[in-house]
């Protein structure tokens, strides 16, 4: 009796025992030991006696029995006092840590005892429990990963108390809760998390607990639950992100957004699908609902959503595009024109994109800035000297896809509208070219770049001062003009958009302006002997033509300029020739044109071009020359040829032919100027 107090002998031997049912026994005994104690007024010094004797000599005990026996009568102490709140207060911190020591005991059936021990005490004391709320929520988060099944069952059901208690209590101090929960959440464990999830949805639809208000502290982890491969546990969180979406999207002002934003923003770029989806999903729908709240996180919302749209999950890049869509939508019909502070970050956003290698990303910011162009013309000019160089290094950039280029000229040409921005353009495109031979000096490249050029700009005004800066590049590499004026005069002949220029020049020189095309084409062509030719062939300039063609016989007829020579007859037997092909049929009146294409054939060595240009100049011996003879035969009624039709071709007035002759030679570097004719 001394050595434990009030308790008897019989007592201790009881709760000592191996056997269960005699340590319920012998907690009975403390029962009614407690209850009489609690009856006299001077009892408690003895009952906080009897609680320290159960503390120390028995949950300390190194016999298990003797651990259990004594949790087993400290909640019996608890339910004793159980209807004298005041003495139970008073006892709980010496009632509830030695059950919180045995929550860690080696021994299993001595952690079950301590779950059962704390639920009763919890059950008996409800919200005064959650003064120790702390150690009991960290033991029971250990507890609920414990290897042993049996007790992860028994911590299952004191958590579903606590818990209930917390919900229950609205004085519940829910920063306590989220600063004890936080230490926890960036768990990889499954029990853990599940447990956490349970937590999290317990509390959340107590409105007088706000939990909503806390979400920044935690959501991001809730994102990272996403990925476990528990089906409970993501279909816990799903519903939990669900109903936290939810409420935040019909009223913004029920959690801080920023801290929410950044989180989600950081999400849309997860390496996982799962998170990164429904963070965007997130987005969506705060766009769409919160436009004008959203408006001042569109530039970091582009940084996150666009790299989106180039990974291979068809569900994150629709619902990455749909997010881009609303992002244009508020910048569209939120921003001010003029508003700087925000444009300024979404073009810096946007610089960054442009740097990126995924195409779609590329693609949807070049759509961006031709967007602004419209809505902030003004704003974006400001950052042109930012601008360009990027939009540059993207045209010439060897991973861009036709689209890129096309988007980019696009944005290039809406930001050139001035003469001086125009030319620098330019001007940067030739020095590309120079530097991107292998990529961008091809047919094909520099077809697509003039092509999406001439849908955006007056092809007149195109070549005109792309003839201009190529005649000033061409003091430095003759070479590499050549190429290039090689290159834009097949694109001058095929492209479809280049339709109306050409019918331009076919019209004949006559017309003023036609004149200073032709002529300002010329001075540029010329570093390119066959470009010449051809161009003066389809301009109908054909006495240019044959003086052009006598003066290759001045020049070194090399392999590659063969090679011209052949497109050129193939060309001519080409629908784009065939203004020039009639007027074979009219030799007396086109003398030099059979002069030119004889002289051509004169060039060429015997091969199947050389057959081709012969046959074709044949047919003029057996048809044409007959047709246009002295009309002793009568053929001119025969075949009812206009009255003109063996008059001479009016003469190409008012271009100063020889001036165009010798700078064609000076740029050859052929000596002294042929005797002109009638031209």
């Amino acid at each position: 009796m001394d050595q434990f107090g009030q308790l008897s002998i019989t007592t201790t031997r009881n709760l000592s025992d191996n056997r269960a049912e005699t340590r319920r026994k012998g907690a009975n005994e403390v029962d009614a030991v407690i209850r009489t104690l609690k009856a006299d007024q001077q009892g408690e010094p003895q009952i906080q006696s009897v609680i320290g004797t159960l503390a120390n000599q028995f949950t300390k005990s190194v016999q298990p029995s003797m651990r259990k026996g004594g949790l087993l009568a400290l909640a019996a102490v608890a339910v004793a006092l159980g209807s004298d709140v005041d003495k139970l207060q008073r006892c709980m911190d010496i009632l509830v840590d030695p059950v919180l020591q045995c929550f860690k005991d080696h021994d299993v059936t001595v952690r079950i005892s301590a779950c059962d021990a704390m639920f009763n005490i919890a059950k008996v004391a409800r919200d005064r429990t959650l003064r120790y709320f702390g150690q009991i929520f960290n033991s029971l988060v250990q507890l609920s990963q414990d290897p042993d099944q049996k007790v992860r069952s028994v911590a299952s059901i004191l958590n579903g108390l606590v818990k209930t208690i917390a919900a229950d209590t609205p004085a519940f101090d829910i920063h306590g809760f989220i600063s004890v929960a936080k230490g926890h959440l960036n768990t990889n464990n499954s029990y853990v998390r599940q447990f956490l999830v349970g937590w999290l949805a317990e509390l959340e639809p107590v409105p007088e607990l706000n939990l909503i208000q806390q979400l920044p502290e935690f959501l991001d982890q809730l994102f990272g639950m996403l990925t476990d491969r528990n089906k409970d546990i993501l279909q816990a969180t799903e519903a939990l992100l669900t109903e936290f979406e939810r409420q935040v999207t019909e009223d913004p002002e029920s959690a801080p957004l920023q801290p929410l934003v950044d989180i989600l923003f950081a999400r849309c770029n997860s390496t996982e699908d799962r998170p990164r989806q429904v963070a965007l999903q997130w987005c969506v729908n705060l766009l769409k609902e919160q436009p004008e709240e959203m408006l001042p996180f569109c530039a970091a919302g582009i940084g996150a959503v666009l790299p989106c749209m180039s990974t291979q999950s068809e569900e994150i890049r629709h619902y990455a595009a749909e997010c881009n869509n609303a992002l244009q939508s508020i910048v569209k019909n939120h921003c001010q024109p003029n508003d700087k502070k925000i444009l300024n970050k979404v073009i810096s956003v946007l610089q960054e994109m442009l740097l990126r290698q995924e195409v779609q990303a590329r693609v949807a910011a070049l759509r961006w800035l031709l967007l602004l162009t419209d809505h902030s013309y003004d704003v974006v000019f400001l950052q042109f000297t930012a601008l360009f160089p990027l939009l540059l290094q993207t045209l010439a950039d060897i991973n861009s896809s036709e689209e890129v280029i096309t988007l980019d000229l696009a944005v290039l040409a809406k930001l050139s509208k001035s003469a001086d921005t125009f030319n620098q353009f330019l001007e940067e495109l030739v020095r590309l070219l120079d530097k991107g031979r292998k990529k961008l000096m091809t047919r094909a490249a520099l077809g697509h770049i003039v092509k999406q050029l001439c849908s955006l700009i007056d092809p007149e005004k195109l070549f005109c001062a792309l003839s201009t800066i190529l005649r000033e590049e061409a003091a430095r590499d003759k070479e590499f003009v050549a190429t290039v004026v090689q290159l834009l005069n097949m694109i001058l002949l095929t492209i479809s958009e280049l339709t109306d220029f050409r019918n331009t020049l076919k019209r004949g020189l006559q017309k003023r302006k036609t004149r200073q095309l032709f002529v300002e084409l010329y001075q540029c062509w010329s570093y390119s002997p066959v470009s010449t030719l051809s161009l003066c062939l389809f301009s109908m300039a054909y006495e240019h033509a044959y003086r052009i063609v006598c003066t290759f016989g001045d020049m070194e007829i090399t392999v590659k300029f063969l090679g011209q020579i052949d497109t050129l007859v193939h060309l001519l037997e080409s629908g784009i020739f065939a203004h020039v092909r009639i007027h074979l049929l009219e030799p007396q009146r086109y003398p030099y044109l059979v002069k030119a294409l004889c002289g051509v054939l004169m060039l060429l060595p015997q091969s199947a071009t050389f057959d081709l240009l012969k046959n074709r100049l044949k047919c003029i011996a057996t048809v044409g020359l007959t047709m246009v003879m002295d009309d002793d035969f009568g053929l001119a009624q025969h075949w009812n040829l206009p009255a003109t039709a063996t008059q001479p071709a009016p003469p190409t007035t008012r271009i100063d032919w020889n001036q165009l002759a010798l700078h064609f030679r000076q740029v050859h570097g052929l000596p002294g100027l042929e005797q002109p004719g009638n031209e």
